[in-house]
């Protein structure tokens, strides 16, 4: 297994990656000296519930109470984590080191990971599913939090060609319900259309 080893996902110092990115297992994270020789400035705790803060006095944390199953919400924890590690690796310049845990760094703190480079690097799911997987070969985010990032990658994908607003009518008014407002994409005169 991988639990004692650190995985590095973004080597940091360039303009793209801006800080370094590791993912890991608790394992490493009860290790004050691996984490200070890896340059750890920032831990992500994904499983708050199961592993401690260990360094709080040495590291910035931030604690997520995540389960590793598949009826967690883990889209609710995308953008604490994310406002999180911009802060530690954002600028370009940044000279943070955050380093991404839950237990055994398979299911949830991968999830998170996978997040932030989707975010940070607009990349599809599967692409950075498969980028983390070459750092880290265990990987492997449960089929809920897998379909969190399909639909958060969805969400993130634009706007749709065609937006509908509806208002309630009363049941006396002919036709029922119908649209306030259309924005369109494409064809016709686009802006809004009232009714």
């Amino acid at each position: 297994e991988d639990d004692g080893i650190i995985s590095t996902v973004l080597p940091g110092g360039d303009a793209r990656s801006g800080g370094r990115l590791l993912l890991g297992a608790e394992m490493c994270a009860k290790d004050d000296a691996l984490l200070r020789d890896s340059g750890v400035t920032h831990v992500v705790n994904c499983a708050g519930l199961a592993c401690a803060n260990h360094f709080p006095n040495a590291f910035s944390y931030l604690k997520l109470n995540l389960q590793d199953t598949a009826r967690e919400d883990i889209s609710a924890a995308f953008y604490d984590a994310l406002d999180f590690l911009e802060e530690a690796i954002g600028s370009p310049d940044a000279v943070g080191c955050a380093f991404v845990h839950c237990q055994h760094g398979v299911s949830r703190s991968a999830t998170i990971v996978i997040a932030s480079l989707m975010w940070r690097m607009r990349l599809s799911y599967d692409e950075a599913l498969d980028a983390v997987r070459l750092c880290r070969p265990t990987i492997n985010p449960n089929i809920g939090f897998a379909c969190a990032l399909l639909q958060w990658g969805a969400a993130g994908a634009g706007p749709p060609a065609t937006l509908q607003l509806w208002a309630a009518q009363s049941a006396s008014a002919p036709g029922g319900a119908a649209p306030l407002a259309e924005a369109g994409g494409g064809g016709g005169g686009g802006g809004l259309a009232m009714r």
